[in-house]
């Protein structure tokens, strides 16, 4: 038998994306598809997604209080069978999210968004719906409302995102029965994160040491107590990457290509990022980064003085908190040649700073796993890191473990030794980071075996 799955998602790209759920969406289930599981991807159509070429699957209403027309279309693109849910009082709209005044109906949004999925997935006789971050969680709970026998799959991106509203919410979404503190209740308010830890067989998170880390207060945003009541059902699987879109070998948005066999290519990409980004310092410091507290920026902007003064340079990609990045930009006023900050998402330029790059710095405060030091690793740019998520995963050598400026400074400082000092182990380094593993097949292979254990749970449970 064939398993058949649906991944219900907010983003996936090429559509839309704001974060690292959109490259995660697309890339799991484009593997997935590669051994052999019929996935297909659910997501809301946003108002700036071109519907052209699609082709109109169903329609019906939902009801939130009110009743709600919706429509479903679907698209194939990369061997992907996409199917988008349109409601355009929900999600016409020019962004995804947001906190402004437009957005305060998101629980309405995801809710219709998940009831539509839901629907979907009992209708079509999908055997797992395979829920993601709480944009989507409500879909698990309206299938055990429906008494469906669809298995139920939930994996957690980013924990400190919980969809939390107020109580009274729970009425239009037909949820007053399970709004009580072993249901959807938390603290008060409904939260859609929750739904997805209580009423799914199988949790996942992004990475082992973050499915440890969220046992406790410090990475566990008040989840902590209902996830170790679900312990021996939460599984860490660490997160791949598109191997083919990253890959020096041919990547045509880096001037030249390189690999193991021969790093000459690596140099020319740094001098061509020093050009562009008129600095002159050597080693080249890069990040690229949300600008946000979570990504360790107030650590970053603490330990500059320290940093600069090793006579490096830093390049920092990236959009975010406008009072940190009014920091940094202070910094970069104060030292021209040797720091830039490029406040853009850019992804060619992406390429290009992680190909040019000599160290990767992520001081993140947590990180349930991270993407850029897998790209810089396999782009032979050395990470320094703090050991927390799957930065701890997947970085072996130049990590720090307490989130204090000396901390960083101290080791970064080890890794700008090593480069200049140790010529040798430096190329060992490289060498070593771009032989990883980190494509996404040996991470679906990890899902496939869960998906298995999920589906017979819930012919066993029969709930």
């Amino acid at each position: 038998m064939k398993m058949k799955i649906l991944m219900v998602t907010s983003e996936s790209l090429p559509f839309v994306k704001t974060g690292g759920l959109g490259d995660v969406s697309f890339s799991l289930t484009k593997a997935l598809n590669k051994l052999g599981i019929q996935v297909d991807l659910i997501l809301p159509l946003y108002g700036f997604i071109n519907i052209k070429d699609t082709k109109k699957i169903g329609e019906f209403n939902i009801f939130m209080g009110k009743k709600f027309p919706v429509e479903l279309f679907s698209k194939k693109i990369s061997g992907i069978r996409f199917i988008f849910v349109s409601s355009p009082v929900h999600f016409n709209r020019k962004g995804v999210y947001g906190e402004a005044k437009e957005y305060k109906d998101n629980w309405e949004r995801f809710g219709i968004f998940s009831k539509a999925a839901a629907d979907f997935a009992n209708r079509e006789k999908y055997h797992i719906l395979h829920a993601n971050d709480w944009q989507s969680a409500l879909s698990l709970l309206y299938l055990r409302k429906m008494k469906s026998p669809v298995s139920r799959f939930f994996t957690i991106h980013n924990i400190s995102y919980q969809g939390n509203f107020p109580a009274w919410t729970s009425r239009p979404l037909g949820l007053e029965e399970e709004f009580h503190p072993e249901g959807v209740e938390f603290f008060g308010k409904l939260s859609f994160l929750k739904a997805g830890i209580v009423y799914s067989e199988i949790i996942t998170t992004v990475s082992p040491t973050h499915s440890r880390e969220i046992l406790t207060p410090e990475f566990g945003f008040g989840m902590e107590g209902i996830l170790r009541k679900r312990r021996n059902d939460l599984f860490g699987v660490l997160n791949g990457i598109d191997t083919e879109v990253w890959n020096p070998k041919n990547d045509p948005l880096i001037r030249c290509s390189y690999s193991t066999e021969n790093l000459s290519g690596k140099e020319k990409c740094k001098e061509e990022l020093i050009k562009k980004a008129k600095i002159k310092f050597s080693p080249l410091i890069a990040m690229i980064s949300r600008i946000a507290p979570q990504k360790g920026f107030d650590l970053l902007i603490k330990s500059l003085e320290k940093i600069l003064a090793l006579r490096i340079s830093m390049i920092i990609l990236g959009r975010g908190e406008n009072s940190m990045l009014g920091k940094l930009k202070e910094w970069e006023k104060k030292n021209q040649q040797a720091m830039r900050v490029f406040n853009v998402f850019d992804e060619e330029l992406a390429h290009q700073i992680i190909a040019g790059a000599d160290i990767y710095l992520m001081p993140s405060k947590f990180e349930p796993c991270g993407l850029t030091q897998m790209y810089a690793l396999r782009y032979g740019t050395v990470p320094v890191v703090r050991a927390v998520g799957g930065l701890n995963d997947t970085v072996d050598d130049f990590k720090f473990e307490r989130y204090q400026s000396e901390a960083l400074a101290e080791t970064l400082g080890r890794a700008v030794k090593t480069f200049r000092n140790d010529k040798k182990k430096w190329e060992n380094l490289i060498k070593k980071g771009m032989s990883r593993d980190f494509s996404w097949l040996k991470s679906a292979g990890e899902y496939v075996k869960l998906y298995q254990i999920s589906m017979i749970r819930r012919r066993l449970w029969n709930l």
